[in-house]
């Protein structure tokens, strides 16, 4: 039986290699150098361009990055072709294309006053393959936003206690961001108090979680949930359909009318506060967990053995496992583990919020290589989690 912690070190090792080593090269490749004024203090304007803390713009980026796709990838990929193909692609895919091309994009922004990588390639290939970009990434962000207000009305319908947890933690970064930029309190200390209210955030969700309807049917929500109004909903477009009810679908316009209202405000309002503060809770979580796999392993403290599961094959194959049908490992591989590996849309991070907040110049080294490199142990704990919980079917 192999052990599930050979996935964790074979990550953690190519990743330090990458970062202590690769990194540096890098570095030096596109001549970081901090006497270099950035865009965020040469355009400054409390709009777009804010210089950001490292620690708060890594947590930006990274939470900007690591979404739901490093999940759902490794584990889908690792359930068709097996833990090993998925395994190498994150482990050696990750520190030598995806890291690299995040940290290259970032670099790339801040050598061209913080412009987005369609108005660089514009630059470099021509005004029609910058329409052509810009084109893709906009629809490529229509799609996006679609998805993630579905898939968030989903999770509010399915776990209200989410819900009231989110609010909070909304509300916190709000505060957040006028303790640190109007009032100039003092970092740590507001951080260690924000992040703490973050975590209380969650328990308050558990102990008053709130819907906008209540449920058709003989579905009920969880006892205590406060039903802001009364029906079901069965009124609002989109409601009883196969995947919404007239409470899941309420939250949709209501998720893009937040969206749109964030992407107006000034980054440090909410997007700096929002996203640092909600990294803490990445943080918490894939380190808690490859720290469990590791001291469960070692000291023999979990509750059975942490091994690949016996449904879960090495390699099955170029086609993939017979139940999932004809799957090619090449190219599906690789476009299934995107996020945790190598995704364009990263760029679009990069260059688009990220290099109008740096600070300095070698910030750049941590917030686009080492931010990728975080995704990536995201992406190996679900693979490892995978691995462990087996896969039926």
């Amino acid at each position: 039986m192999t052990s599930v912690i050979w996935i964790v070190a074979a990550v953690l090792g190519t990743f330090t290699v990458g970062y202590m080593g690769y990194s540096r090269y890098l570095s030096r490749f596109v001549d970081l150098d901090d006497s270099r004024e950035t865009p965020a203090h040469k355009y400054e304007d409390g709009q777009e361009y804010v210089p950001a803390k490292k620690p708060v713009l890594l947590g930006h980026h990274f939470s900007s990055i690591a979404g739901g796709a490093p999940i759902v990838g490794p584990i889908t990929a690792g359930a068709i072709w097996g833990w090993v193909p998925a395994l190498l692609w994150v482990a050696i895919g990750n520190p030598l294309m995806g890291a690299v091309h995040d940290f290259i994009s970032l670099s790339s922004s801040i050598r061209h006053e913080g412009r987005s990588i369609g108005y660089i390639v514009g630059q470099y290939v021509g005004e029609r393959g910058k329409d052509l970009l810009l084109w893709f990434a906009f629809l490529t962000i229509i799609l996006v936003v679609a998805v993630f207000a579905l898939v968030v009305g989903i999770v509010f319908n399915a776990y209200p206690q989410v819900t009231t947890a989110s609010f909070v933690y909304i509300l916190l970064a709000l505060a957040f961001g006028v303790y640190l930029y109007q009032l100039n309190g003092p970092f740590i200390p507001g951080t260690i108090l924000f992040v703490a209210g973050v975590f209380a955030g969650v328990w308050l969700g558990i102990q008053y979680p709130v819907a906008l309807f209540e449920l058709a049917g003989d579905a009920s929500h969880p006892a205590g949930t406060f039903v802001l109004f009364s029906g079901t909903g069965s009124w609002i477009p989109g409601a009883n359909t196969a995947a919404l009810n007239g409470n899941s679908a309420a939250w949709i316009p209501v998720i893009m009318v937040y969206g749109g209202i964030a992407s107006a405000l000034p980054v440090w309002v909410l997007l700096q506060p929002r996203d640092y503060l909600s990294s803490f809770l990445l943080y918490a979580g894939v380190g808690g967990g490859i720290i469990a796999i590791i001291v469960g392993t070692i000291l023999g403290t979990s509750g059975q053995p942490l091994v690949v599961d016996s449904s879960i094959g090495m390699f099955e194959g170029f086609w993939g496992v017979e139940a999932a049908g004809l799957y090619p490992l090449f190219p599906l591989l690789f476009i299934t583990i995107a996020c945790g590996t190598i995704s364009g849309f990263h760029s679009l991070v990069s260059s688009g919020t990220t290099s109008k907040q740096l600070n300095k110049e070698s910030d750049a080294r941590l917030i686009g290589y080492g931010g990728m490199l975080g995704e990536g142990l995201l992406a190996a704990l679900a693979l490892s989690t995978l691995a462990v919980a087996g896969f039926a079917g």
